[in-house]
């Protein structure tokens, strides 16, 4: 069975990222709001999400250059690089979380398109008791 053209992941991902691409994709069909105009917005928080994980793993990568404490190693070009991985995870955590949210795959983004989390309670609290009534009177 041949896989909707909207329904493919994007070319680039490794397979921690497709795992994410699936699990979204399943979890918009789950819940009814997928359509095929989503599809570009779900490979661009699939990216975003990449580029966070990428802008956090260069902490680690500057972490490992400054333990070697070569005299080739330029400081200031490091502070410069050390001090923009901040703002770069935190604009690509932010746009991920954003995206998150327009896909309504998070709970605010659920309730502002008015998916799930709707009580089967009435929103009268006595309704239940009047209909308690209705059922005694009649049995």
């Amino acid at each position: 069975m041949a896989v909707p053209t909207a329904e493919r992941p994007p070319k680039g991902l490794d397979a921690h990222h497709l795992g994410i691409w699936r699990h979204a994709l399943k979890t918009l069909q789950a819940q009814e709001s997928w359509a095929w105009e989503l599809a570009p917005l779900l490979a661009e928080y699939v990216y975003a999400l990449m580029a966070a994980r990428d802008a956090r793993e260069g902490f680690a990568w500057l972490e490992r250059l400054a333990d070697r404490a070569s005299e080739d190693v330029d400081f200031v070009m490091l502070a410069k690089i050390a001090g923009g991985l901040p703002v770069a995870w935190d604009r690509h955590a932010k746009r991920a979380s954003a995206l998150a949210d327009q896909l309504a795959l998070t709970p605010r983004g659920r309730k502002a398109v008015g998916i799930g989390e709707q009580s089967d309670q009435p929103a009268d609290p006595f309704s239940a008791l009047d209909e308690l009534a209705r059922r005694r009177e009649a049995g």
